[in-house]
């Protein structure tokens, strides 16, 4: 009978929030807000260009996540900011709400969308319903990243190359990528190329000195100079580039390129289609960020997911209708800010205002950055989201969980993200079902409670499932938190890969905040 027990740990006391988190911990806060700065400006520059948006959007979206979600934000650790996971989504949106001859229809309805969705996420934080995120198999979810970074790679490999091809969908962007090389840009090649080189080797580096440089700014230090040297300011795009400029473009006046939604073409199917997946992928991807931030919490804060979602609803509110990207609780950007010693919700609010100072200060820096560099960026990070080890990993996890990636996968790139996501889900539904779970327990499991000797033991019988998990969860917040705990596994007839991840995920959050739990199975 394999156990696993986790010690009892005391830990330390939580720091003061508001102003005197600021008043105690300041400077800590802001030399983090200062670094994750430098990684963000880069990063929100790239993700604003690759989802189609003008490369201000970017910076419009990290600047109000900062100051407003880090003010108002139910997780103090996280930073809220445009991210990689949306691109698809925004790009998709842009294309579908396009009308020939108007150049900001696209532009202007996304917004609309993005406004729709950020009411949507207050209203969903209102009633509390922020763990409803949680409902979404984890292979789901991981097929809907893995989707997600092929698409980035397909986009953003042909701009690395300094081509613009004729192709728009995931797939056939992927099959044009040899004709690319065949016409690249020389140059700009170069470039995208030296930037990747830069990032794979820079965190390599043993010198602690210059590990504290973020590896997104050394390549910046080496992109302007080299496109200043080819001359691409004042080079003529090709035909093979599609007209495509080679430099971030920003507005002479930044007031002039605020652009304002409309909210007409919300009224259709695809209107609600895109305001759902802007609502829905942005709320999972901020809880799953929210639970990682919340394990790397140096005081075991546990995050209030309903008070962070109506935050980013807010930002999302404000940035949409200043023609700013979505927001989220980005993960790369949060982990940076623990790691260099982040302590309050200020690191957030001063990483905002530095990318402002930035922006107003710098601007004529910022327009000598090659797209290319930016594409280098966002080509490893699509890499990443979609590499081997995500795939080998469902395979080893189980048939279920492998054959849920691969349709979410699948139906991601050959349709669009909200299809795979719901086929992800009713596979693993189905599946479920096919393996011996019965339908009234598929939503609700059936769970008893006792006290033996002070300790309390949670039993789980028939099927232990993604889809009531939630309820699960509900009978574990319902238990005190000082005494000794066993959750009993071992009547259960089934537990699926989800159940288990959510599980070991609150396992370890109890470990954090000083519990003690055994897991029978």
């Amino acid at each position: 009978m394999p156990t696993e027990t986790l010690p009892l740990v005391s830990g330390p006391t939580n720091p003061p929030d508001g102003w005197a988190g600021l008043r105690a911990y300041g400077r800590k806060d802001f030399t983090s807000g200062f670094l994750v700065s430098l990684l963000a400006l880069p990063l929100c520059l790239g993700i604003a260009q690759a989802s189609g948006f003008p490369p201000l959007a970017g910076l419009t979206t990290a600047i109000v996540g900062g100051i407003i979600g880090g003010l108002l934000s139910g997780a103090p650790l996280t930073i809220k900011g445009p991210a990689a996971g949306l691109i698809a989504i925004a790009l998709g949106s842009l294309q579908a709400f396009d009308v020939p001859g108007h150049a900001l229809a696209g532009y202007q309805t996304t917004l609309g969308a993005i406004v729709a969705a950020a009411v949507l996420q207050i209203i969903l934080g209102k009633l509390r319903v922020g763990q409803l995120a949680a409902f979404f198999p984890g292979a789901a979810v991981h097929g809907m990243l893995a989707a997600i970074g092929l698409i980035i790679v397909a986009k953003q490999v042909h701009t690395l190359m300094g081509v613009r091809p004729q192709a728009k969908s995931p797939l056939a962007l992927l099959a044009a990528i040899p004709e690319g090389m065949l016409h690249l840009q020389p140059q700009v090649a170069l470039i995208g190329g030296a930037s990747v080189l830069i990032l794979l080797g820079w965190p390599a580096l043993k010198s602690r000195w210059l590990a504290q440089i973020p590896s997104p700014v050394v390549v910046l230090a080496a992109a302007i100079p080299m496109g200043r040297y080819f001359g691409l300011a004042d080079a003529v795009p090709s035909v093979a580039s599609g007209g495509m400029a080679y430099l971030v473009e920003l507005p002479n006046r930044l007031l002039d390129g605020l652009v304002h939604p409309t909210f007409g073409g919300l009224l259709s199917w695809q209107g609600l289609k895109y305001t759902l997946m802007f609502a829905i992928v942005g709320s999972v991807e901020s809880l799953l960020t929210v639970q990682a931030i919340d394990l790397q919490d140096p005081f075991h804060r546990r995050a209030d997911v309903d008070k962070d979602l109506r935050a980013i609803g807010a930002g999302n509110l404000i940035a949409g209708l200043l023609g700013g990207l979505p927001m989220i609780a980005e993960v790369l950007r949060s982990s940076a800010n623990v790691a260099n010693g982040a302590i309050t919700r200020w690191a957030n609010v001063a990483h905002g205002l530095f990318l402002l100072a930035f922006l107003v200060l710098f601007k004529d820096a910022i327009h000598s950055i090659p797209l290319a560099a930016l594409a280098a960026m966002l080509v490893l990070a699509g890499a990443r989201l979609a590499r081997p080890k995500h795939w080998a990993d469902a395979w080893r996890t189980g048939k279920t969980p492998f054959a849920v990636f691969v349709v979410t996968v699948g139906l991601t790139l050959g349709i669009d993200l909200l299809v795979g996501m719901a086929a992800g889900v009713v596979v693993n539904l189905l599946m479920n079902l096919w393996q011996g779970a019965k339908l009234a327990e598929t939503f609700k499991a059936k769970v008893s409670v006792s006290d033996e000797d002070g300790t309390l033991i949670l039993r789980l019988y028939g099927a232990a499932v993604f889809s009531n998990w939630l309820s699960v969860k509900q009978k574990l917040e319902a238990l005190e938190r000082d005494r000794p705990m066993v959750i009993d596994l071992r009547e259960a007839t089934l537990v699926d890969a989800s159940f288990t991840e959510n599980l070991e995920r609150y396992r370890l959050m109890l470990q954090n905040e000083g519990g003690s739990v055994r897991i029978l199975k």
